[in-house]
């Protein structure tokens, strides 16, 4: 790690079918997201698409083969009202970031306030790759997330050779939205 934090890596990626969201002890009944035209297909295989909505960071992947289409957040999640605070903006993140100084004391923040909505979010691509890296302009930290595929198999992961952090008693737990 190019600073002294400490990263405990946490799923990355949360690909969602469907799930059940309570907020304030209501129920709310997500379903996944299909890609829309604001969806951009990044990586393809004969066996699997990968589609990238890059304002937001949200991501598709679909299984060509039978039709199946894996989101990273909820469809309507935004809109939902039975979701509350941080329960919503949590639906619509990739990431959760709990942050620790040295005194114990915690901070969690999401990536869709803290990095995509302060634009933070930046995109790479080349051929075999889609790296999607979260600045963090707040909190002295940014994340990479990097996708590809591997013959049929996505791949998902946090490069933590490449996290920069300027604070070097932070400790950053990471964990999907």
């Amino acid at each position: 790690i190019k600073s002294a934090i400490s990263v405990l890596l946490a799923t990355v990626i949360a690909v969602s079918v469907n799930c059940m969201a309570y907020a304030d002890g209501e129920q709310a009944e997500l379903t996944a997201a299909e890609p829309s035209d604001q969806y951009e297909e990044l990586l393809s295989s004969d066996k699997i698409g990968f589609y990238c909505n890059t304002a937001t960071g949200e991501i598709s992947v679909t299984d060509k083969k039978t039709g199946l289409v894996y989101t990273s957040n909820p469809n309507g999640a935004a809109d939902n009202e039975a979701l509350k605070g941080t329960a919503r903006t949590a639906a619509q993140s990739q990431l959760i970031l709990t942050l620790s100084d040295k005194q114990g004391n915690q901070t969690v923040i999401n990536s869709l306030v803290e990095s995509v909505n302060r634009d933070g979010l930046t995109v790479f691509k080349n051929k075999d790759l889609v790296k999607l890296t979260y600045k963090v302009p707040n909190y002295p930290i940014e994340i990479p997330v990097a996708y590809r595929i591997d013959g049929e198999r996505f791949i998902s992961e946090i490069p933590v050779g490449e996290i920069v952090s300027e604070d070097k008693e932070l400790s950053v737990l990471i964990s999907s939205g």
